[in-house]
């Protein structure tokens, strides 16, 4: 042993100190390179401590280092060593030394990223996946950040001139509450880089009004320089015309970077968004023949199959999944909806906290699992996923739709009015939701405005015929029956298109049948009336034909 010390000194010793810097530096800088997270951790400290000990003018010139400034490249990629294995209040430790912009940025972008370990960690000793907590953390490092960026400033003037460590100040601004500022901050960025993607992101997720943002945008955009806005549009393809608009933009952008698996995925999500399942289904199985890896995509196509009801691929998808990464949220979603499609809600819950274990920022998981507390009844659990995933995003209609439903299975319309229109503000193209808070006017009382809204629906899907028999039905009962029988007209006309040759008509039509003859009877437009009796004993059996002539006539009684 005492021979094999004696060697190991003797090369120690033999090696001079700048070389051993320089090697333990290259390795460094290539176990970075390759992922190799721990070595480069237990490298970094070992270069830091021989920068040191070494006189400034044999660490070499930091020109290499982009950001950098002479003599702060150990300390910098000692930072990066420990922040990529994530001690992120370790690293900022290290790199509180540091003034130059890029490691100033990595400082406060750990201690950011603390702050967010830390509120999960206190979610998680509040209250486990999926259940209420008494309140929210915060990132309680934000406003410190923000106090440390500004007294910088004090003495580097040039410090906001980085569009990174702008974007860093709004979202440390926007953990605060301060959305207005976070708003500026992010357009800050933007302005000095227009293809910084992580600012585009955090505006989205901003939740603001489409409008305001567009606002904010216009003198970056007269540049003509910002083209990474396609993208944005088709994050808040949601909030302004629909996805149908969008997918013109989504198939430019696929034409210009083609095979990208990204697009494929955005591409097929706006086709699901329009009811398109068809569609959004084939771009998900040519997504997974490029890229069978890629689960990134995986739970919304086990959405479409869900609505689908093909339970067979989506069995087949969650076991690929399972074999792939069975420990990765998108992977339990999966599984999550396998067992929601079999009706297995409190098995389909279990899989949604797992996700939410893996990744508490989820939100799909978030509302899928408000879905299935919904299917059992499960109010109170319900309210609080769709909550939780309207904080994680306030632009995502679907927990306002959902929280809209668990109040109108309360009996709550009043809260439930407030959700629905919340999810018509995000979503205005779509039918459903307009519907939804027609409905929710109705059981308060408010007839008129329920008939506005469903009209707003007709507009997007002019072909619903129940829209258009309940907004002839709400006409009729405030009496305004020149209205009522144009709704009923395009009902009937609907129903008759839909229906197959010698089929029979059900009993709301035929009430309807009935309510424009005595309409059309009234208004002395006999022929017109005739026609629709006509009408009914072409499409009648016999027995039927005979009640529904009886019904006729009774309307047409002048005693009533």
């Amino acid at each position: 042993m005492t021979s094999e010390v004696d060697v190991a000194l003797g090369v120690l010793r033999q090696v001079h100190t700048e070389q051993k810097y320089r090697e333990l530096k290259e390795a460094l800088r290539e176990s970075l390179d390759r992922g190799l997270v721990l070595s480069a951790r237990w490298l970094g400290e070992l270069v830091a401590s021989l920068g040191r000990k070494l006189e400034p003018q044999l660490l070499g010139n930091d020109a290499e280092t982009v950001g950098t400034k002479r003599g702060e490249s150990d300390l910098f990629f000692y930072g990066k060593a420990l922040f990529d294995a994530r001690e992120y209040l370790r690293a900022a430790s290290i790199l509180e030394a540091c003034t130059s912009k890029l490691g100033r940025f990595l400082r406060w972008y750990s201690l950011f990223l603390h702050g967010e370990k830390r509120k999960e960690e206190m979610l998680l000793e509040v209250s486990p996946a999926g259940c209420a907590a008494p309140c929210k953390p915060q990132n309680t490092l934000a406003a410190s950040i923000v106090q440390e960026m500004d007294k910088a400033v004090q003495s580097d003037a040039s410090l906001p001139e980085d569009a990174y460590i702008c974007w860093l100040r709004g979202t440390a601004l926007k953990a605060c509450g301060c959305r207005k500022e976070a708003l500026c901050a992010f357009i800050e960025a933007l302005q000095r880089k227009p293809y910084l993607w992580a600012a585009w992101t955090a505006l989205h997720e901003l939740g603001e009004d489409y409008s305001s943002i567009i606002s904010a945008l216009r003198t970056l955009l007269e540049t003509g320089k910002a083209w990474m806005f396609a993208f944005f549009l088709v994050m808040q393809s949601g909030t302004f015309s629909g996805e149908t608009s969008i997918i013109p933009v989504l198939q430019a952008l696929s034409s210009e970077f083609p095979d990208s698996v990204t697009l494929l995925h955005l591409l097929a999500h706006a086709h699901f968004s329009a009811h398109d399942f068809e569609t959004a289904a084939e771009l998900c199985r040519r997504l997974r023949e490029l890229d069978p890896y890629f689960l990134d995509a995986v739970d919304l196509y086990s959405n479409i199959l869900f609505v689908q009801e093909d339970q067979a691929t989506l069995s087949t998808l969650a076991r690929d999944c399972v074999q792939i990464d069975k420990y990765r949220a998108e992977t339990c979603c999966v599984v999550g909806n396998y067992f929601a499609l079999r009706q297995n809600h409190e098995k389909a819950v279990q899989y949604f906290r797992r996700a939410l274990t893996l990744n508490r920022s989820y939100t799909t998981a978030w509302i899928l699992m408000g879905h299935e507390f919904l299917e059992m009844r499960n109010t109170s659990a319900a309210v609080e996923a769709y909550r939780r995933a309207i904080d994680l995003d306030p632009a995502d209609f679907r927990p306002y739709y959902g929280l809209g439903q668990t109040y109108e299975l309360l009996h709550m319309p009043h809260y439930a009015l407030y959700y629905f229109e919340k999810a018509a503000t995000l979503r205005p193209c779509d039918d459903r939701m307009w519907a939804a808070v027609s409905q929710a006017l109705q059981d308060i009382g408010r007839l008129d405005d329920a008939v506005r809204c469903l009209e707003k629906a007709l507009t997007w899907n002019p072909d619903n015929w129940s829209y258009a028999k309940r907004a002839g039905d709400l006409f009729w009962e405030t009496g305004q029956y020149d209205s009522a029988a144009k709704h009923y007209a395009t009902y009937l006309e609907i129903r008759r298109a839909l229906r197959a040759p010698h089929a029979t008509i059900d009993t709301d039509e035929a009430d309807v049948v009935v309510r424009m003859m005595t309409y059309l009877r009234q208004r002395g437009e006999l022929k017109l009336a005739n026609e629709y009796l006509e009408y009914m004993t072409a499409v009648e059996s016999a027995e039927k034909r005979e009640t529904m002539r009886k019904l006729a006539c009774d309307a047409f009684d002048p005693a009533l």
